[in-house]
């Protein structure tokens, strides 16, 4: 069974998949489940084929206490088998794109003047 690869993503509403960096992928050794064709602006008109794995992603999540603002200890909200795309995220300072795949399962808010955000299923 492949290690947990720890990786920050990028909330992307604008993703229609989930995208995951090609070096967490190899840490998780596992093979392609398939390819998908993508389009993204940067492939104009014609699309370009990726590969797609089957993950089981993780997501930390953290409540806060009813006795006031110190934080619990964090549970993990699992999503088995989803589809990912590998991707390179190298130069980009994150190791991938949580798109709405995920999203669509969850309520996001985005606080734009308190410049937080909260995800929860």
């Amino acid at each position: 069974m492949p290690s947990l690869v720890m990786c920050r993503l990028l909330i992307d509403t604008g993703a229609s998949n989930t995208n995951i960096c090609h070096s967490a992928i190899q840490q998780l050794q596992i093979s392609a489940t398939g390819s998908i064709s993508v389009h993204t602006p940067s492939t104009g008109d014609k699309p370009m084929s990726m590969d797609q794995y089957d993950i089981n992603l993780l997501i930390p999540m953290q409540q806060l206490q009813s006795t006031g603002n110190a934080a619990s200890p964090p549970n993990v909200h699992t999503i088995q088998n989803l589809p990912v795309i590998a991707a390179d995220f190298k130069s980009q300072g994150m190791q991938g794109l949580l798109g709405r795949d995920v999203l669509q399962m969850a309520s996001f808010s985005y606080h734009g003047h308190m410049n937080i955000c909260s995800l929860s299923f």
